[in-house]
């Protein structure tokens, strides 16, 4: 069992306390990905070119359409271009970029649908490869499952919530958590979040104490109950 502040606004934008984690996500990453393209002159006529930025501007754009259309289907996911630049050591006012170093991660609370997603980017990259003269080199890839949350813990945590008064929600995490770990192993696991508001890993988190009482004392009944059981 893990107690943890939420790290997206939704409690605060629920107006409630606490939530009951139903999963952690998935997710594939590629830490070190390219564009290799051509430099060449910032006269050189469009058809001409193998420019790695517009190749890099397009593939960002689809990728956000993609997720739009996920998530309008009611299928959360997440995606984020954490590094998107060029060489600084060869791009210039006056030449068309002929690389592009970006990172890549996508979380997703089902399996099936993250490698859904990696055949929908594929499919995008072999596109822009082909109409924009360039080439991908992804690099290394990482991943990992889904963590599920144990559904029989998940119930009697909201049992538990009812019955203490304690106003909640059930909630994907929206990240990932150490206790992904011990799911993976087989161990019945769950969690719940606080609510917090301002984000989280930076000096403002903001946690009221009265919200961290209300997870002790449902996490002081779980423990209870199961002592008894």
């Amino acid at each position: 069992m893990e107690v943890h502040i939420e790290q997206a606004p939704s409690l605060v934008e629920a107006g409630l306390p606490l939530a009951v984690c139903t999963a952690i996500p998935g997710n594939f990453r590629y830490p070190n990905a390219q564009i290799a393209g051509e430099y060449a002159h910032v006269g050189l006529p469009r058809r001409f070119r193998r420019d790695a930025v517009m190749a890099a501007a397009e593939f960002a754009a689809a990728l956000d359409r993609l997720w739009a259309a996920h998530e309008a289907e009611g299928r959360p996911m997440a995606m984020t271009l954490g590094r998107f630049h060029t060489d600084p050591a060869k791009h210039g006012l006056t030449t068309v970029p002929g690389a592009f170093h970006f990172s890549l991660d996508v979380r997703a609370y089902d399996d099936a649908q993250l490698a859904e997603l990696e055949r929908g980017m594929g499919d995008i990259i072999a596109d822009i490869e082909r109409r924009r003269g360039v080439t991908f080199h992804m690099g290394p890839r990482a991943s990992a499952v889904v963590g599920k949350m144990d559904a029989s813990i998940r119930a009697r945590l909201v049992e538990g919530a009812r019955a203490l008064g304690i106003p909640a929600m059930t909630l994907g995490s929206p990240a990932s958590h150490d206790a992904a770990a011990f799911a993976a192993a087989g161990i019945p696991t769950a969690m719940m979040f606080v609510r917090n508001q301002n984000g989280s890993h930076n000096p403002h988190e903001a946690m009221d104490m009265e919200d961290f009482m209300r997870a002790a004392s449902l996490l002081a009944w779980w423990l209870a109950e199961n002592a008894c059981a």
